[in-house]
């Protein structure tokens, strides 16, 4: 009885359904024992009785289909329907009589119905229906199971179930077709499962075919939304009703695909029909009377017209959590151990392992450790082991002294168990998850590099030596890899550097503490090691250099101090710039080092090795002092370096750089004026300030240009500011004067004659150097540029004359010149008259200023400019029309000066020839040219030119250059 109850009511109970079963059914087999071999259509078919009286009525066009368990199969062979039925018919009187009355129902009144399956009977009433209550007997030919049934299985289920509707026609094709892409591996996705169904009758408008999955399987589109009936990856395949899919409408529910008919037109019969869509296989297979998929035809009313089924295929599980890893750190071609661990979804009893990628693999001599697995047999990159593998049990098989794949990549393995029938109960093919063999890395020319080894041409020192602790460097290897390797990240993995020896510590600078060391192997990840490609590390030696004096092409001593750290060093060799010049013995002090020599020269620098005591210096060197010759000017790579050896072993001990080393000086405000222009005798102007003294006896030494003929000639040499020169020599190269008195640091100048070339030389260069008594310079200044020669003025000489010496008095001076040939338009802008320091002049209006000859094409200056600018007081500018070419003549300018209290030490005057416009400099970028005149002395008589001692135009024209002359003054 049923009812229904709210809160506050209920009704009044009634009667429930009627669930239809059969009572009192049963099955009685005739022989239990199993069936070896195939006895399918033979003699050794066995008989089951099914009794069974129906609860309902099945009518005569009812249908009675028995299912056997797993193993059963109904037989054929020699009869034409595999069964008998009768009717045992409880009538009381026959009871009462103790008789019971039977009847054999004919093959007109049952016959059996086509059936896809072996394992499912499927009988057809025709005319005489089952009475309800009524005790029948079902007889049917049946084949037991090949294996016996196991203690603790049961015992196996028979099914019998009535349908009071006749039987549907079975639909003729209805299959899957195992393509490329198939598997029956458990939770495997099935791309494109193909199912193909031979319609027996025309599917038209409305029409449904519905296909039934067996439990486990999904239809759906994984990424469907609420509400959203996708199929997952439908499509049609290319069969018979192409033509008419595109009027089908496909939905997915669960495991139930239908496919609905929209179409105008049916679809004939006889069409083949094919459906491709993906899904995933269940972890195991379903049971075995729910493993089938099933297909029905459906009107548009839903009346049955046709339908199928086949039995689905057996999934073979999945073992899970696999893990297959590489034990220790080893690469191909060498012996490993490998590792595999899985649970066994069902029981098994042995496990084969294959390891087909990378090629190779080879576990003929593996040898397993664990308890209770033993090994069945190995060949090659198979290997195939016992071990009891229990269901949802973890299992860890360890495999030994395999020999590893000769070339490394990501592996692969298939791992297959097989039960006691040598039946496959689980697999895991394919398995990628597994570890990557390292590849063989061979590792040879191993090298670290500085970025000075990486470019010689430009560090040829530090690239010879070993690389410094501390500082960058480069690890460089050839490799051969036994597998391609690209577009894939490499790791290089270097241990630290250890100290071979205590490191005591800086002596005093931090940082500077010199040891040796050594490295650890270096290796590239997967090699295994390989040469070691480090040499020693060294930290470097702090030092440093410097002199108190630093002339050019001067013997000088230079003040060495260093750092050298806790190891002894038994020499230090001394790297200088290249231009510097050890010579001799080269040591001037320094208690740890004893002596000082020469070496080879290395990368064009000199070096000096300095030995020292049998025991080596260490820690701290200061009051080391070595000679060394100056360059001529600063190298243009300044860097000293210090190497510490040992001399017993040659051994590098460590080295160091000063970088910044010291200037080689010039001797300040060296100056030479003369004119450029070709093939004139003219003066020759020096200047120059000492800053060392020079005794009696020494020497000023002018080197010259090939092409200048300089002169000795009391008559044309202006000694001015020096102590005076007791003898001059000229020769080819050079004009050297010996000094007659002594010269002690400060500013001087003199002036000599010269006749200048008749090009500007290819060295034009000069250096002044003053020498002691011995002949050692002590100052100098080389390689002083000459003049330009200017081909476009043709000037000739420059003379002046003074009217009054006296200090502070008023004087007139005259400048003259003479132009030997024209100058064309456009050349000349203007002349500078530079007057010596300490001189103005005293002109208070242009007028004061007088040109003696009016041939010069003066500036015509209007009311407001005039040809002379006077407004800088040591020096006078005249402005010249250059559109006018200056005419063949001798010229002068007259102008008062005041003599100052005392003469400077560059007692010179300078007449500049500019070019366009005007120049403030006698070096101005606009002068062509600049002569030279010396000046006079306080107090000294000016009867005329001639008389005073300064040559006139004429005698300028007259050159008379002595060798070597005697002078006195």
């Amino acid at each position: 009885m049923w009812a229904v109850e709210t809160l506050t009511e209920s009704s009044v109970p009634f009667d429930g359904f009627p669930l239809w079963t059969f009572t009192q059914a049963s099955i009685s087999p005739m022989v239990t024992a199993a069936m070896p071999g195939d006895v399918h259509g033979s003699h050794n078919s066995k008989f089951g009785q099914y009794h069974f009286p129906p609860t309902q009525q099945v009518n005569s066009a009812g249908v009675l289909m028995v299912t056997a368990p797993s193993g059963f199969t109904f037989v054929s062979g020699d009869f034409a329907c595999p069964m008998l039925i009768e009717e045992s018919d409880p009538i009381q009187e026959a009871l009462a009589l103790g008789l019971a009355e039977t009847q054999v129902f004919t093959s007109a009144d049952v016959s059996c119905a086509d059936s896809l399956a072996d394992y499912i009977l499927l009988l057809q009433l025709a005319g005489r229906p089952l009475q309800a209550g009524h005790d029948y007997n079902l007889v049917v030919a049946v084949v037991n199971p090949v294996n016996a049934t196991q203690d603790g299985e049961g015992t196996p289920q028979w099914k019998l179930q009535t349908f009071d509707d006749a039987v549907n026609d079975a639909l003729k094709t209805w299959e899957y077709d195992e393509t490329e892409t198939f598997t029956a591996a458990g939770e495997t996705e099935l791309e494109g499962l193909k199912l193909r169904v031979l319609l027996n009758e025309e599917v038209n408008r409305h029409d449904t075919i519905i296909i039934t999955a067996p439990p486990g399987y999904d239809l759906t589109d994984p990424e469907n939304r609420a509400g959203e009936h996708y199929c997952n990856n439908l499509h049609w395949g290319p069969a018979e009703a192409s033509t008419f899919t595109s009027d089908l409408e496909a939905t997915c529910v669960g495991n139930q695909l239908t496919i609905t008919a929209n179409g105008l037109s049916s679809i004939p019969r006889e069409t083949l029909l094919e459906v491709l869509v993906n899904t995933v296989n269940p972890t195991i297979t379903p049971s075995w009377t729910a493993n089938h998929w099933h297909i029905e035809h459906q009107s548009a009313v839903g009346a049955l017209i046709s339908s199928g089924f086949f039995r689905g295929w057996r999934i073979i599980p999945q073992l899970q959590s696999v893990q297959v890893n590489l034990v220790g750190d080893t690469m191909a071609g060498a012996k490993g151990i490998i590792d595999i661990s899985f649970v066994a979804v069902a029981a098994a009893e042995s496990v084969s392992i294959e390891a087909p990628s990378p090629a190779g693999f080879d576990f003929s001599q593996c040898q397993l450790s664990r308890r209770g697995q033993t090994l069945l047999e190995a060949l090659d990159a198979t290997i195939r082991l016992r071990v009891a593998l229990a269901a949802q049990e973890a299992t860890l098989i360890r495999l030994d002294n395999i020999k590893l794949a000769p070339t490394g990549g990501q592996t692969q393995f298939n791992i297959i168990t097989y039960d006691s029938s040598n039946t496959i109960a689980d697999q895991k093919l394919g398995f990628m998850g597994g570890f990557r063999l390292p590849g063989s890395i061979e590792v040879s020319e191993p090298r670290l590099e500085t970025e000075y080894q990486k470019l010689p041409a430009s560090y040829p020192i530090k690239s010879s030596w070993i690389p410094q602790l501390g500082a960058s460097a480069v690890a460089s290897f050839k490799l051969i890899f036994s597998n391609a390797f690209e577009h894939q990240m490499m790791y290089i993995i270097g241990q630290p550097y250890m100290p071979g020896l205590p490191d005591l510590g800086p002596p005093d600078q931090p940082g500077c503490a010199g040891s040796r060391h050594h490295c650890r192997r270096w290796f590239a990840a997967g090699s295994g090691g390989g040469p070691d490609p480090c040499r020693p590390h060294l930290q470097p030696l702090c030092w440093g250099c410097g002199s108190a004096r630093s002339p050019p092409v001067a013997e000088i001593e230079i003040s060495i101090s260093a750092a050298l750290g806790a190891v002894p060093v038994t020499a230090l060799i001394i790297v200088a710039p290249p231009g510097f010049i050890f010579s001799g013995s080269c040591l001037v002090s320094g208690s740890m080092v004893t002596s000082c020599e020469p070496g080879p020269v290395m990368a064009e620098r000199p070096t000096a090795r300095l030995l020292t005591a049998a025991d080596g210096v260490s820690g701290t060197v200061a009051g080391l002092k070595v000679k060394v010759s100056t360059p001529a000017s600063t190298p243009a790579s300044r860097a000293w370096f210090l190497e510490g050896v040992d001399v017993d072993t040659g051994e590098q001990i460590g080295w160091g750089e000063d970088g910044s080393g010291f200037d080689v000086v010039q001797m300040r405000d060296t100056s030479i004026v003369y004119p450029g222009i070709p093939s004139i005798e003219a003066q020759f102007a020096v200047r120059f300030r000492a800053s060392e003294t020079i005794d009696r006896g020494g020497r000023i030494e002018i080197s010259k240009p090939e092409g200048f003929e300089m002169s000795c000639d009391r008559s044309k040499l202006w000694v001015l500011s020096l102590p005076g020169v007791v003898q001059c020599l000229v020769t080819k190269t050079s004009l050297v004067m010996t000094l007659n008195g002594t010269l002690i640091p400060g500013e001087y100048a003199f002036v000599l004659t010269t006749q200048t070339p008749a090009a500007t030389p290819a060295e034009n260069l000069f250096s002044v150097l003053l020498r002691d008594t011995e002949g050692t310079v002590q100052d100098a200044a080389m390689s002083v540029s000459g003049q330009q020669m200017q081909t476009s003025v043709a000037f000739f000489g420059a003379a002046f004359s003074w009217t009054s010496s006296e200090a502070g008095q008023a004087s007139t001076i005259t400048i003259r010149f003479s132009v030997q040939q024209p100058v064309a338009r456009d050349v000349l802008g203007s002349l500078l008259i530079t007057f010596p320091q300490n001189f103005e002049h005293a002109i208070e209006k242009e007028s004061s200023v007088v040109s003696t000859n009016s041939e010069l094409p003066l500036f015509e200056a209007d009311v407001d400019e005039s040809w002379v600018d006077i407004s800088m007081v040591d020096r006078l500018s005249i402005k010249l029309d250059s559109g006018k070419e200056v005419p063949v003549g001798d010229y002068s300018f007259e102008f008062p000066v005041t003599v100052p209290e005392y003469m400077p030490a560059y007692n010179v005057w300078l007449l500049t020839l500019c070019g366009l416009g005007t120049c403030q400099q006698h070096f101005s970028a606009q002068a062509l040219a600049t002569f030279p005149m010396a000046g006079f002395e306080l107090d000294q008589a000016a009867p005329g030119a001639e008389a005073s001692g300064q040559p006139s135009l004429a005698a300028l024209q007259s050159p008379t250059l002595a060798p070597a002359v005697l002078l006195a003054w």
